[in-house]
């Protein structure tokens, strides 16, 4: 028998996708300048 989904956690599923989403192209985004400005020990 399938279950539904209330749509309140479909709504909490999405924010906190959204929220990792950002969090996870910042992580990325800051190795860059870090590479930049320390070379290989600002990454490591």
């Amino acid at each position: 028998m399938k279950e539904q989904v209330a749509q309140a956690d479909v709504r909490r599923f999405k924010q906190d996708t959204l929220i990792f989403t950002v969090l996870l192209m910042l992580t990325v985004g800051s190795a860059i300048p870090l590479f930049l400005y320390f070379a290989l020990p600002g990454i490591v």
